[in-house]
């Protein structure tokens, strides 16, 4: 019996499927990134006879240390067209696509009468 392997799919294939007659095929892209591979998980439970760490509170980040030291990543799935749909919104606002998510989250928040989301700053 041999192993089924799921299909590769070509995101330039969609984008060109997606785009309407006049546009460009694709949006671009930022500069490849190198794969690498996932940490190992570290195990939750202590270990027999050791006592469980409790979680201390974050600290402040220190000042020269970058957003990626400073801050923890989210990840975000969308189908296809609504990610493109993001990000000509983001093209046509002149803002980031980060920066349109955080004002979304920000209304949430609001609505839900919470502070704000705390903007991360290099000074």
């Amino acid at each position: 019996m041999t192993a089924k392997h799921k299909p590769v799919i070509d995101t330039d294939d969609i984008m060109a499927a997606m785009a309407k007659p006049g546009q460009p095929a694709s949006i671009g892209r930022g500069p490849e990134l190198p794969s690498t591979p996932m940490p190992a998980a570290k195990p939750t439970a202590p270990r027999k006879g050791r006592k469980a760490k409790t979680e201390k509170a974050a600290p402040e980040p220190e000042k020269g240390v970058g957003i990626k030291a400073a801050t923890r990543g989210t990840t975000l799935y969308l189908l296809p067209e609504e990610s493109v749909r993001l990000r000509h919104l983001a093209l046509d606002s002149g803002r980031s696509l980060h920066d349109l998510i955080l004002d979304g989250v920000d209304m949430l928040l609001e609505r839900r009468k919470q502070p704000k989301i705390k903007r991360y700053s290099e000074r």
